[in-house]
């Protein structure tokens, strides 16, 4: 008998042990709130600190993303890397989760109040990301709100163009133009 509950004993610790386990793994697995929540509160400071933040999270928002891409939060997490990638001056980091972002999340219905944020934080990629989702991207008002916030990025460009880059950009936004009203037919 007293080897049964023995046994019956050393079970039940070898099962709690595993669950402990288990409980630490859910623990330690972040979530795109968590990481938000713990970026904001480093990202609190000097420049320095702010630097580090992004040094940081940058990658683990582009994992998080990657690994999670079928998550609605996986969005976030990939916008997040965008925008420390552009604000950081990280261009690697930017070009991987554009690549992540075109690769998942090209027809995302989050994506139209997203536009302008993704356009500057791509900084000289963002144009072609526009054209790139106004061609792929199978939701006409994505299509057309990607096509106005191009023109709205050529159109602060042309502010500050001269000569032949003046006439280009005046081109580019007549074509823009005429496709757009061609797509809202």
């Amino acid at each position: 008998m007293q080897r049964i509950l023995l046994s019956v004993a050393v079970a039940a610790l070898a099962c709690l042990t595993v669950r402990a386990d288990e409980d630490k793994k859910e623990e330690k697995k972040a979530t795109f709130l968590s990481l938000r929540t713990e970026f904001i509160k480093k990202y609190q400071g000097d420049a320095d600190e702010k630097a580090a933040a992004m040094k940081e999270y940058g990658p683990k928002f582009l994992e998080y993303a990657e690994k999670n891409s079928k998550e609605k939060d996986a969005f976030g997490a990939v916008m997040f890397a965008i925008q420390i990638g552009g604000i950081g001056k990280n261009p690697d980091l930017t070009k991987k989760a554009i690549d992540l972002f075109k690769k998942d999340h090209l027809d995302s219905p989050q994506l139209g109040g997203a536009l302008s944020i993704l356009t500057r934080a791509a900084g000289s990629e963002g144009s072609g990301l526009l054209r790139e989702i106004m061609e792929k991207s199978k939701d006409n008002k994505i299509k057309a709100t990607a096509c106005s916030a191009l023109l709205e990025a050529k159109e602060n460009a042309l502010v500050n163009a001269k000569g032949r880059n003046a006439d280009k950009l005046k081109s580019e936004m007549a074509e823009l133009g005429r496709s757009a009203s061609s797509s809202s037919r």
